[in-house]
Order: C-alpha cells, then sequence, then structure tokens
C-alpha cells in the first residue's frame, strides 16, 4: 500500500476515516474493550487492543460461538509503504465464503482502489490508498 503505516492505521481506527473511505457508517474508538461497527453494522464486535501505528485486535460477533472470532490486522512498513497482515480466526463454516470473499474484496478490489465496490454496491469516495497487501489467515 502505497501510504505510511500511520496513515493506514489511522484509516482503520478513525471513525471519519473509516466512513470516508468506505463510504458506509462506521462506529470506532481507538480504545481497547469498546465495541464497534462497521459497513453500516454489517460487521460488529469488539476492540481488544492496539499497538499504535501496527497492531488492531478485535472480536467479530457471529452470535453464539464457543470461541470468539478474532481478527488480528499488523502493519508493516515496506518499501512501497505498508503490507497489511490479516489473521481471522474462528469463523463458523456458515460464514466462512461470506468472510473469505469480504476479505479477498477488501484486499484486491476494495473501496478504496476501485470505482465502485460489490460489496457497499456504492461509488465510494476517491481514497489515497491503492489496495492491501494482506496475508489472510483463514
Amino acid at each position: 500500500m502505497n501510504a505510511e503505516p500511520e496513515l493506514v492505521y489511522k484509516a482503520l481506527t478513525r471513525e471519519a476515516t473509516i466512513e470516508l473511505w468506505s463510504g458506509l457508517k462506521a462506529t470506532m474508538q481507538e480504545i481497547p474493550d469498546t465495541e464497534f461497527s462497521l459497513f453500516d453494522q454489517s460487521i460488529e464486535g469488539r476492540n481488544i487492543s492496539f499497538g499504535e501505528n501496527s497492531t488492531i485486535v478485535q472480536e467479530w460477533y457471529f452470535g453464539d460461538l464457543p470461541e470468539p472470532s478474532i481478527v488480528t490486522i499488523k502493519l508493516h512498513a515496506h518499501k512501497k509503504g505498508t503490507s497489511v497482515e490479516v489473521n481471522h480466526t474462528n469463523i463458523p463454516d456458515a460464514d466462512f465464503e461470506n468472510m473469505e470473499y469480504g476479505w479477498d474484496e477488501i484486499s484486491s478490489r476494495g473501496c478504496w482502489d476501485s470505482n465502485s465496490c460489490s460489496l457497499c454496491e456504492k461509488q465510494p469516495p476517491v481514497s489515497p490508498w491503492p489496495q492491501f497487501l494482506i496475508h489472510q489467515g483463514f
């Protein structure tokens, strides 16, 4: 991604910035143990921890699961800006294909890197980030 880790981190942790690049309502605070929602409440969960400009750990809600579904996002400085590593664990079988599609859509043709997004079916605002380089942990 052609942006420094600090900018990518802000894009993922600031409510106004998330809404800018996604074009959809978000609720987010960079505070551990707070609830969040993304993409007009299509994703909801709890923020677990933050490593400034480097790591975001969240629990995503899928109903009653024996173990929580944890998303860990790590930002790595890269010669072209930032690479983003995503590890998403304990995805329910019924939601796996949808989650796999969503991460792939964001990583390869996401809202910030195309003229339209099949996830939100809107014309999102122009964003400074061309795409995520994601190592998926499915």
